[in-house]
């Protein structure tokens, strides 16, 4: 059960990385606390959201292999490989197009959406945006093909979730705790993160990428 948990939660963190490190989990929560009338509500809706798509989108994956009928681990070093080489292509492309800073286009109305459409965003953005959606596929598999029970796979996929929301609750919780000390702070990484986003997804994807191939080589 350790040696199992240990592998599957070590094999867990370069995925939810991909969540992590994604432009589309941090811009959303900065411009709601930074530019919404009522910061508080619409992040802490589009935070829980964010957090039941990731929730509902792993668990979905983790039951992949027990309806296909695959044996634990039977294609894990594979799928590895192959999402690998998803990430380090996508990460070369963004690259190749890092000139080209895509502006949020609802920065503008951001003032006056409710919470009940920014939770509705965030479970959207976490359930229809490929890269997250791909990513919450790998750590489903990796779960529902280890040898964990019901209790260890319901802890990997809260181990998992928490991991990939950690950039988007940041935001979130420091405006909460010390909204006049640190709002400066976000609206600088904001306009950091919004003019560099392809360059911080290029090499967040390349990096993660290789040590998904390395680790599909190696095997489990």
């Amino acid at each position: 059960m350790s040696d199992d948990w240990a592998a599957v939660s070590a094999e867990l963190i370069p995925v939810a990385l991909v969540v992590a490190l994604s432009p589309i989990s941090v811009l959303p929560a900065l411009l709601l606390v930074l530019y919404s009338k009522r910061p508080r509500a619409t992040s802490l809706t589009f935070l829980a959201g964010w957090l039941l798509g990731l929730v509902i989108s792993t668990i979905v994956f983790v039951n992949v292999p027990k309806l296909l009928g695959e044996q634990a681990g039977g294609s894990q070093g594979r799928f590895r490989l192959i999402f690998g080489a998803v990430l380090i292509l996508v990460g070369a492309l963004l690259w190749v197009r890092r000139a080209r800073t895509a502006r949020a286009g609802w920065l503008d109305r951001v003032s006056t959406v409710s919470p009940a459409v920014t939770a509705g965003l965030g479970l959207i953005f976490a359930i229809a945006n490929p890269k997250i959606l791909v990513a919450c596929a790998a750590a489903g598999l990796a779960i529902g093909t280890s040898t964990l029970g019901a209790a260890g796979r319901g802890f990997a996929v809260a181990y998992f979730v928490v991991l990939a929301a950690s950039t988007t609750a940041l935001p979130v919780l420091t405006h909460l705790l010390a909204a006049k000390r640190f709002d400066r702070s976000l609206e600088r990484l904001r306009r950091w993160i919004q003019l560099r986003q392809n360059e911080i997804s290029a090499v967040a994807l390349i990096v993660i990428g290789l040590v998904l191939m390395a680790s599909g080589f190696g095997g489990r």
